[in-house]
């Protein structure tokens, strides 16, 4: 499929399972997108119920009751159930590859400036709390296909991946299943080496730096006899 029909493909999927979802409250469905680069570099945003979220179930076995609870209840106690669904998620997140798997090298994750900014949109019901976590990072060089597990409390999703070839692929994955191998289009490529400066060269450029300054500061004295 090509990129442009992503959208109406990630529509298609999402009422599917709305329709096939029992109605526990408004949120319905969690999409995944997934952007790689031909570099091998990925990034990811998948949206979320951030309440049911917080009280580790998916969304659809949350009660409106359980999240108006937990929406009234104790601000620093909602800050460290996000923070404790945050560590979940990146710990039970896999992304594999045929040459092996991979974790994210940066993460963003709700927490309550996120409910706060949801709050003061005044969107009602005020139990309705989308948000969103981003992640990104690089495949490992000569990975040739991807595959992703979400969490199981992230429900069923509907994934989308816009690969580094030109096309996209979609489909919709159960709860903590594994979305298929879907291959790349490409092979990635060696990451590009990175001139990093060791203590050992950093104390060479010193001592080179100090020996020009001695023998300028002579030259200077010299002319100045």
């Amino acid at each position: 499929m090509r990129r442009p029909d992503a959208r109406r493909a990630v529509l298609a999927l999402a009422l599917a399972l709305a329709c096939n979802s029992a109605s526990a409250h408004p949120t319905q469905f969690t999409t995944l997108q997934v952007t790689i680069d031909p570099s091998g570099e990925y990034r990811g945003t998948l949206n979320i119920d951030i309440l049911s979220y917080a009280l580790g179930q998916t969304s659809q076995d949350t009660s409106n009751e359980e999240l108006q609870a937990l929406l009234d209840g104790s601000r620093p106690a909602l800050a460290r159930d996000l923070a404790e669904s945050g560590e979940r998620f990146k710990r039970e997140l896999v992304i594999r590859t045929d040459v092996g798997e991979t974790a994210p090298a940066t993460w963003n994750l709700p927490g309550l400036p996120e409910v706060n900014a949801v709050l003061a949109r005044h969107i009602q019901p005020s139990i309705l709390m989308p948000g969103e976590i981003d992640f990104s990072g690089r495949l490992p060089a000569g990975a040739r296909t991807l595959a992703v597990r979400l969490p199981y409390i992230m429900g069923d999703t509907v994934q989308v991946y816009e690969l580094p070839d030109g096309n996209s692929h979609d489909e919709p994955v159960a709860a903590g299943g594994n979305s298929s191998q879907i291959p790349l289009g490409i092979t990635v490529p060696a990451a590009s080496p990175k001139t990093r400066m060791t203590f050992a060269h950093a104390v060479e450029i010193a001592g080179t730096a100090a020996v020009l300054f001695v023998i300028l500061a002579v030259r200077a004295k010299a002319r100045r006899s």
